[in-house]
């Protein structure tokens, strides 16, 4: 006779797997950091992030649906920690947002219905990246269409540029309460979204910064070799928020 588990004992080995696989990622991704030459009190911030409890009431569908996606998920698991370390009171102060890199507008959506108040500046190519094309076509026909679809309801909330980066802030005057950097991933792009963010941003203003733990490029550039580029030449003009798979921070006077 066949002896079947529990549905209980499934679901604890379950998680114990799940538990494992995190602890591994987690090593690996302090080897990446100190690999890459980030300070020791950024390792630190990193591993206190880790262990921080994080906000377990995300509920997806609020943000989410009805909405169109072709292509993974890069986002919305690293919403609770956003949200565990963003004031309540900030919140309300966000008017207006800029996001380099908006592909299907799955950060976008979040964005407009986290800070309800603001209006979103999109910009992105559209074109995709050398990371993009890595498991095969992504159908950027596709992609553009789905992110014009799902932002259909924040119409008149919205300004979209097909074009690049640098090409936005040669003729951008605007000054952003909240940036998203999730653009090119080379490190030379990086760091220029940085520098032009940073000049964009309002005083006591805050950066985001995507996937500081990416590793895709040759050695030395990555995401992480830009950042921590930036936050050395900024220290003095900046308070770092928080650091995990993103880089959150604040502009100081």
């Amino acid at each position: 006779m066949l002896f079947f588990p529990k549905i209980k004992s499934l679901k604890t080995i379950y998680e114990l797997k799940l538990q494992l696989r995190n602890i591994k990622n987690f090593i690996k991704d302090i080897l990446h950091l100190i690999i890459n030459g980030s300070g020791l009190s950024i390792i630190f911030m990193f591993i206190k992030s880790f262990f921080s409890k994080k906000i377990s009431n995300f509920k997806r569908e609020e943000f989410y649906s009805g909405k169109n996606f072709d292509h993974g998920d890069w986002f919305t698991h690293k919403i609770p920690i956003f949200i565990k370390n963003f004031d309540d009171q900030d919140k309300k102060n966000i008017l207006e947002v800029l996001e380099i890199g908006s592909w299907e507008g799955r950060s976008s959506c979040f964005f407009l219905k986290y800070f309800d108040k603001s209006s979103l500046t999109c910009v992105d190519t559209w074109g995709g990246s050398k990371e993009n094309f890595a498991d095969g076509d992504p159908n950027l026909k596709k992609v553009e269409s789905n992110f014009d679809l799902n932002l259909e309801e924040f119409r008149g909330k919205t300004n979209k540029y097909k074009l690049s980066s640098d090409e936005f802030f040669k003729k951008n005057n605007k000054k952003f309460d909240f940036i998203y950097i999730d653009g090119s991933h080379y490190y030379d792009d990086v760091l220029n979204d940085a520098v032009n963010s940073f000049n964009a941003l309002k005083e006591n203003s805050y950066i985001l910064f995507d996937d500081y733990n990416w590793n895709f490029h040759k050695f030395g550039k990555n995401p992480i070799n830009a950042i921590n580029r930036f936050l050395k030449l900024y220290k003095k003009k900046i308070k770092i928020i928080y650091i995990s798979a993103q880089v959150l921070i604040k502009k100081v006077n």
